[in-house]
């Protein structure tokens, strides 16, 4: 059995990466892997894992011991089933392979030679040696992918931070019988059960998740941290011309001016603001959506015409607190008001009979409002969200309140000056007139709090398409009904950027965040 501690390290190596600040992560090179090899961890001495370190210090006192170099080479011995990694150059770069097999993935390490011998006893002579590298550790993978590791990977330059190569094609292809197992699964459940249309949108969502997974050619992750941040950066390579090549192509950088017309807010739970076009994803898109909605032709029609309307600019602001339901206010842009005005007006026909939704102890409804009021010439029409929970436990009708309020929410939707408008919350006609009046410039804007004002201007200068930030601490604390502070004005940050050809999801999580989620988490 492998010891659990190599799982701790690897796990964060491959979970963390960039924080916002850091440049892309560098690609990956072009020649062809075996198909045998899943992935591949980029492990650096352990100077290059000080920063992680500190950072792991920083939010559990001693909690770092796991990062010292004599733990890192103990686990990763044990990972690779050797006895020790002596003989293995302490200050050079190691790298963790991941290979397919009948069965679980074997494991096996590739790290420059110090001292031959050495390698040789603590390796109990499973090891490939060439040219003063060596590839230790499970027989199959010394097999599958030994002689290509020691002739490209050892041949590469030394990665600048810490990070993990997944080969998307190979993983599919090893694991297409249970994916396809785990579909048949679903088609069962469904076929047993009275599904609600949202539960019924899974199926064909989870295919449409699927196309787009065998569209990646590599998953490319890179580590790096300090004390204050801990960050990753998933770079994903497509496939070339497949369909997501082709969505990469046609994104284009956000200046987020939008974000700054909507209505102020002190201390917003979440930030969303950017620009993403579905490009040939469009069709697709609508169909899932209006799945989501019980799937009529009226409706995805409408869905047709919302998106072609739209041009794909969007700014939100999301308030949750403990004690009170959520509040959320949306911009989106528009490219032909008229149209999208007679798209809203034919989705909201589609819930005059009410669309149910959920399961059987938290069933939901959404229902058209009879009424339109009018704010400075804007017509507010929408629909009330309600929730049947007699059927569900306490806890379950405790967090639903806390979250959407004991009578539901309603939520206004209008299309006004180039721009259309999506509020929801406990006065959502006041909320969207508030909104209305801070677009036209008669009412206070949105400005960003200083962390989240400098994560846009990084964002900006990265040329990103997508900006999110999210105060975790708070919206655990909502829905646990404890009592919290905002995340110290460090909210976790999360980007979406296309410059370079491939789809680059960053994350970045500051200390203050992760300390501010440990006492919201606890009853």
């Amino acid at each position: 059995m492998r010891a659990p501690g190599v799982w701790v390290i690897v796990g964060c190596l491959v979970a963390l990466g960039l924080p916002a600040t850091s440049p892309r992560a560098a690609a990956a090179p072009r020649q062809d892997a075996p198909a045998a090899l899943l992935a591949t961890v980029s492990i650096g001495p352990v100077t290059t894992l000080r920063g992680l370190a500190a950072y792991v210090e920083a939010v559990s006192p001693g909690a770092s011991a796991g990062l010292s170099d004599r733990a890192l080479r103990r686990a990763l011995a044990q990972a690779v089933r050797v006895r020790s990694l002596d003989g293995i150059d302490p200050a050079s770069w190691m790298y963790l392979l991941v290979v397919s097999t009948g069965g679980p993935p074997a494991l096996g390490l590739l790290a420059k030679v110090g001292d031959e011998k050495a390698v040789m006893d603590g390796a109990a002579g499973s090891a490939l040696i060439k040219r003063g590298w060596a590839v230790i550790g499970d027989k199959p993978a010394i097999d599958g992918v030994g002689a290509y590791a020691l002739a490209t990977l050892a041949a590469q330059p030394a990665p600048r931070a810490p990070g993990a190569t997944l080969y998307l094609p190979h993983v599919l292809a090893r694991y297409r019988a249970e994916i396809e197992d785990a579909r048949k699964q679903l088609d069962t459940q469904f076929a047993q059960a009275r599904p609600d249309p949202m539960m019924r949108a899974m199926a064909p969502t989870l295919d449409a998740m699927v196309e787009v997974l065998a569209e990646i050619d590599q998953v490319i992750v890179t580590l790096d941290a300090s004390q204050d941040l801990v960050a990753l950066d998933l770079a994903v390579a497509p496939r070339p011309r497949s369909r997501l090549a082709g969505f990469i192509g046609v994104q284009r950088p956000s200046d987020y001016a939008l974000l700054g017309k909507l209505p102020a807010v002190a201390a917003p739970t979440s930030v969303i603001a950017g620009h993403l076009e579905a490009g040939p994803y469009r069709g697709a898109l609508s169909e899932l959506t209006a799945g989501m909605f019980g799937g009529s032709r009226q409706m995805k029609g409408a869905l047709e015409a919302f998106f072609k309307a739209t041009n794909g600019d969007i700014a939100t602001t999301l308030l949750l607190s403990p004690g009170s339901a959520m509040s959320a206010e949306q911009l989106y842009g528009v490219s032909d008001t008229a149209a999208a005005s007679r798209a809203i007006t034919a989705w909201l026909d589609a819930f005059n009979a009410g669309l149910t939704f959920g399961p059987p102890e938290m069933t939901g409804t959404m229902r058209t409002l009879p009424d339109a009021p009018v704010h400075d010439g804007v017509t507010l029409r929408g629909y009330r969200t309600s929730h049947d929970l007699s059927k569900a436990t306490p806890a379950q009708r405790e967090a639903m309140e806390r979250m959407v309020g004991a009578r539901g929410a309603d939520t206004r939707m209008a299309v006004f000056d180039g721009v259309g408008t999506i509020v929801t919350g406990p006065d959502s006609v006041a909320a969207a007139g508030r909104l209305i009046d801070a677009v036209r410039g008669k009412a206070p804007r949105f400005a960003a709090p200083p962390a989240i004002a400098q994560f846009l201007t990084e964002s900006r200068a990265r040329k990103d398409s997508m900006a999110m930030t999210l105060d975790i601490a708070r919206i655990i604390a909502s829905m646990a009904g404890g009592a919290t502070r905002a995340g110290d004005g460090a909210p976790v940050m999360l980007s979406l950027g296309f410059a370079d050809r491939r789809a680059h999801v960053r994350i970045a999580a500051p200390v203050a965040s992760v300390r501010a989620v440990i006492p919201a988490a606890r009853p």
